[in-house]
């Protein structure tokens, strides 16, 4: 009766291993169908780009989308090799523009939810050793979280 259990317990791992594995795929495909648009929405971009002077200010948006596009690329590729871990890619970062840049997307967020966004930036910060895609998505959930929580009228305040 042992056995009977022990075949029948391989005949679900295989089917288990066989589902997974169809998942895997279906999840690969899903991946490189989203890659494919935001290679066209980088490339519109930047034909856009060219449109305005080295100085504007609109400049400093474009170089936001092309860090977030660059940062959905990064999730993709993560999702991708989950099944193995990815080394943090360590450098030199100014900490204070990376939070600056985390609070203007959260700013579209905190004006979504009708929340006032509060923040107070040391501007001299050192630059300091870490992963900026890594640090600034934990630093954006925080605050998306923080401003979904408080709701409508609430009031998220930001020291760095």
């Amino acid at each position: 009766m042992s056995v009977t259990k022990s075949l029948s317990l391989s005949e679900d791992q295989e089917l288990w291993a066989e589902k997974l594995a169809m998942v895997g795929e279906l999840a690969a495909g899903m991946a490189h169908e989203i890659r494919n648009p935001l290679t066209s929405i980088r490339g519109f971009l930047q034909l856009l780009q060219r449109k305005f002077p080295p100085q504007a200010a609109e400049q400093e948006y474009f170089n936001i989308i092309f860090a977030e596009l660059d940062r959905i690329n990064n999730l993709i590729k993560e999702f991708l090799s989950l099944s193995k871990p990815i080394e943090p890619r360590l450098e030199m970062v100014d900490y204070t523009r990376l939070m600056e840049e985390a609070l203007l997307l959260a700013s579209q967020e905190a004006l979504l939810y009708e929340v006032e966004l509060k923040e107070r930036i040391e501007k001299e910060l050192p630059p300091l050793c870490l992963d900026p895609s890594k640090i600034k998505q934990t630093v954006l959930n925080i605050l998306v979280n923080a401003i979904q929580a408080v709701g409508p009228g609430g009031k998220v305040e930001v020291e760095i």
